[in-house]
């Protein structure tokens, strides 16, 4: 089962994965879960400080290693008051977006090699 980081409705860490691994499988899940964590945490700031307002709006719903922790699937979703913008716009952005995007996450983690990533858009939950 993949190891996954995501962000509550209310800005809540919730983690998903199997807790019942032992061994050294615990231990790679539990970086991998750190490095999720990490990256979306980098990225929300990250995406906020962007000149393009499109990509300011965006929110970090979550992180997950896809399919191991050298590449990661990162969910986005526009927030309220996000410019009108159809997906594939949004998901060109980030595309154009990515590389500075990735050197800023490879800044931010102790790793040899910052991992490469891909988007795919989702929607804030309802409150």
């Amino acid at each position: 089962m993949p190891r996954r980081f995501t962000r509550g409705p209310h800005g809540h860490d919730h983690r998903s994965g199997d807790p019942t691994r032992a061994g050294g499988h615990a231990q790679v899940d539990r970086k991998t879960a750190q490095l999720c964590h990490q990256v979306l945490e980098t990225l929300e700031q990250v995406l906020a400080e962007q000149e393009d307002e499109v990509l300011q709006g965006l929110h970090v719903l979550e992180v997950e290693a896809a399919p191991d922790d050298s590449h990661l699937l990162i969910t986005v979703a526009p927030g309220p008051g996000t410019p009108a913008s159809n997906g594939a716009e949004i998901l060109g952005r980030l595309a154009e977006a990515t590389p500075d995007l990735r050197i800023e996450v490879a800044s931010s983690i102790t790793r040899r090699r910052a991992p490469s990533f891909s988007f795919k858009l989702g929607a804030l939950p309802a409150i």
